[in-house]
């Protein structure tokens, strides 16, 4: 059971980080 823990923790990590890229794209095609 951890180990399937362990691998939501690190796809919902993945997830936020490109979330996060997306977010910081999204705002510099904005601000042009």
């Amino acid at each position: 059971m951890s180990c399937t823990k362990e691998v939501t923790v690190d796809v919902t990590l993945k997830l936020m980080i490109l979330e996060e890229n997306g977010r910081r794209r999204f705002y510099i095609s904005q601000s042009r």
